[in-house]
């Protein structure tokens, strides 16, 4: 295989990571909350943090109830 041809070869495969990775990062967009965020949990009744509300516009969740349904730790937002 010829320099020219490899070099064709990992510039493709270059543009379908490229193409590959923005499509990942506008699902992982579509898939957050937007919008208007009750105060309550949709699941404890208990107050969702206010720096959550200010970050994740639109969530319904508290951390800890959010943390117990995805199941990944992550640091409280208090």
């Amino acid at each position: 295989m010829s320099e020219t041809q490899t070099d064709g070869l990992a510039d493709c495969a270059r543009d379908a990571s490229a193409r590959d990775l923005q499509v990942a990062i506008r699902d992982v967009l579509k898939a957050l909350p937007s919008g208007h965020s009750p105060e309550h949990c949709q699941d404890c009744g208990g107050l969702i943090e206010p720096l959550r509300l200010e970050l994740l516009p639109g969530t319904a969740l508290c951390a800890g109830c959010a943390r117990r349904h995805s199941g990944v730790l992550a640091h409280s937002l208090n």
